[in-house]
């Protein structure tokens, strides 16, 4: 009796030992890379752009292994794009396979050339044929391992199964497509492609999902807040022909099932019928055939998907809440943009801020109290205990005006509800912005800024001006421009609108009169030159180089700070300068003299027909730049002429020349660089 309960015992053991065994792969397993092949159409619309970013973040995070891409039109630059994109996270050694037939009426694109010019090494002929690259990479990979996400053609898929049907077999987990479940338009029929199509959905020897949701799930433009440097960034906002907009995002949709599955993301239809336009239905049928509809709302989707689309490359990275500023400095760190990688967290993150201080945390704020160039280092650490590093420079110098003339920094400023101001792009300078948002009246003077550390009596101000553009529904749009100011209910105002003008000196909270004119004022649609002289009790203003108003009084206030603004209106200021004496007394270039001789790359670049360069001069220096062609010819000399010290652009117009690769050479008695700029028509 006591041996068979001790062999019962023995073997309740064993069980249970062998059910902790036979288990124990199945949870480790949840931890392994899903093994994904992309199949793409890359070419006309831009959300397989997305779907190709959110492969690489979910790989970033360790959710997948990216075994290849594989491209299904026949467009010159759709391999070196897919390269391109591959290689800025860090993957360019991915295989790519392409599409070595013909297809009928076969699709242009509006981005794949500007996005095929960032860093790669693949053309289009060192590309190898996408059957080659199936056969090839499914031979190493274990039985039913690989999932493909197919959101493009299936004539690549379509090649495969014709081929090698039981490597498929073998090897395919699932396959996803991304296409309607009822007579598609697009994936299923494009390219006389629907016999292709057939083959593939009646044949497939493993289960096939299709997704078709993601019309109303609209990401991308979140785009334009990543480097410059990110092919991805790119496509969209080529696609959108200079814009930063979103698009739908089948194809992402695609990706997020093919990686997660069904989770809580979506149900899975197992029921009913699909069909071509050919005739060709089939049913669903569970485990075999069937496609997905969406459990949750839009929103999650979007938050999801732009999540994954923004991720940068694994490493350490911060962004700066500014770069140049001056003292006393106060600049916020933030490196929650770093990526480790491998589904590992980091741990700690280690700054250095290059002034002799230190400090810790994913948000730092730190305060500069000497001027100078500060060389800062991150270091971030993951739970392995493996480092990563970036740095990244802040410039800070004394509250000390340049001669330059004034390019938008909104740091020169001390503004009244700051969340009306911002610097914007406007016919290829910054200039500084007053938008057309509420005034809040609690604070005094909303929508107004003056000039840092500006307090004069007699003083020369002149500036470009125009007013927003919602001009036809502001037919009464204006624009102030304060000085004398003391406190808020004793300064002058210069106030310029459509109908009327006038000088009113402010005192005491009661609006004087002082003089006016009956000429029409600003606004239209352009910019207008105003000069303003004030010279003891004389006031005189022209407009665009004609006399607008003159006045001579002793209610003039003449001594305080000068500022400018709007009650009421949008409105752009620009070139700002102010003199006294004939010295240079409230100039504002950047707020900074730099430390030292820089050339930025070009922006944009790649560019169409122009683009701007940036160089900076610690002192004064003859300064010539020219450009030249791949093989050294000159083409212009843009520049050449003695400059002052301080931070300076230059325009180059490509618009006679052809799409190419050209330099441009940055030359002074201490100092020389060149760099590259691409030209792409």
């Amino acid at each position: 009796m006591i041996f068979h309960k001790t062999k019962k015992t023995n073997i309740k053991y064993v069980l249970t030992v062998l059910v902790i065994l036979l288990a124990a792969p199945l949870v480790a397993q949840e931890n392994i890379p899903k093994k994904i092949i992309y199949e793409t159409d890359m070419c006309a619309d831009v959300d397989d752009v997305g779907g190709l970013a959110s492969l690489h973040a979910l790989a970033n995070n360790g959710e997948i292994e990216l075994l290849a891409v594989c491209f299904n039109e026949v467009h010159t630059y759709g391999a070196p794009a897919i390269d391109a994109i591959n290689t800025w996270y860090g993957r360019g050694d991915i295989p790519v396979g392409i599409y070595k037939g013909n297809l009928d009426h076969p699709h242009g694109s509006n981005y794949l050339e500007y996005v095929a010019a960032f860093p790669h090494d693949l053309e289009k002929g060192d590309a190898p044929d996408a059957l080659d690259v199936y056969v090839a990479v499914l031979s190493e990979q274990p039985d039913s391992s690989v999932t493909i996400v197919s959101v493009g053609f299936l004539n690549n898929l379509n090649d495969l199964l014709k081929a090698e049907p039981e490597l498929v077999a073998q090897k395919v987990k699932e396959l996803v497509i991304m296409a309607g479940v009822y007579n598609d338009g697009f994936n299923l029929t494009q390219h006389n492609l629907v016999s292709a199509s057939e083959n593939v959905i009646r044949n497939w020897p493993t289960p096939l999902v299709i997704s078709q949701e993601g019309s109303s799930i609209q990401t991308g433009d979140d785009l334009q807040f990543t480097p410059e440097e990110n092919p991805v960034r790119e496509g969209y906002y080529r696609y959108f022909r200079g814009n930063y907009e979103n698009r739908s995002s089948w194809d992402q949709m695609a990706v997020l099932y093919g990686v997660r599955g069904l989770s809580s993301y979506f149900n899975q239809i197992t029921t009913g019928s699909g069909r071509l336009p050919n005739g060709y239905v089939w049913q669903m049928e569970p485990g075999f055939r069937s496609y997905l509809s969406n459990k949750l709302s839009n929103s999650s989707y979007v938050r999801i998907i732009e999540e994954l689309m923004v991720q940068r490359p694994i490493g350490a990275h911060f962004n700066m809440s500014s770069q140049i500023g001056w003292l006393p400095f106060t600049v916020e760190f933030d490196a929650s943009i770093s990526v480790v990688g491998g589904g590992l967290t980091i741990q700690q993150y280690i700054w250095d801020f290059g002034d002799g201080s230190c400090g810790d945390g994913e948000i730092v704020i730190h305060e500069y109290t000497n001027s100078g160039t500060f060389d800062v280092k991150l270091t971030v650490v993951n739970n392995d205990g493996d480092s990563l590093k970036t740095a990244g420079q802040v410039f800070v110098s004394d509250p000390i005006f340049s001669s330059e003339q004034f390019w938008g920094d909104i740091r020169n400023y001390d503004v009244n509800q700051p969340e009306l101001w911002s610097t914007e792009v406007d016919s290829g300078n910054m200039r500084l912005f007053l938008n057309n948002e509420s005034r809040n009246f609690e604070i005094s003077l909303p929508g107004f800024c003056f000039v840092k550390d500006s307090v004069y009596n007699d003083f020369d101000m002149s500036f470009n001006v125009r007013t927003g553009e919602n001009l036809s529904q502001n037919s009464l749009a204006d624009y102030r421009i304060i000085f004398g100011y003391k406190d808020e209910k004793n300064y002058n105002y210069l106030l310029i609108k459509q109908t009327t003008s006038r000088l009113v000196n402010v005192d005491n909270g009661q609006s004087i009169s002082i003089a006016w004119t009956s000429d029409d004022g600003i606004p239209d649609a352009g910019y207008h030159r105003v000069d303003i002289n004030l010279k003891g009790s004389q006031l005189n203003v022209m407009l665009d180089e004609t006399t607008y108003l003159s006045a001579n009084s002793s209610r003039l206030s003449a001594e305080g700070r000068i500022g400018f603004g709007s009650e009421k209106y949008a409105a752009f200021f620009d070139d700002i300068l102010i003199t006294r004496k004939q010295d240079y007394i409230g100039i504002s270039h950047q707020g900074n003299q730099p430390a030292q001789f820089n050339l930025w790359q070009n922006y944009p670049n790649p560019f169409n027909p122009s683009t701007r360069i940036k160089f900076s001069l610690p002192k004064a220096d003859y300064v010539k730049i020219e450009v030249y062609n791949l093989i050294g010819q000159k083409i212009i000399t843009l520049l050449n002429q003695y400059m002052t010290a301080g931070l300076h652009n230059v325009e180059f117009n490509g618009q006679d020349l052809l799409s190419g690769v050209y330099w441009y050479k940055i030359e002074t008695k201490d100092f020389q660089d060149v760099k590259k700029m691409i030209l792409l028509k």
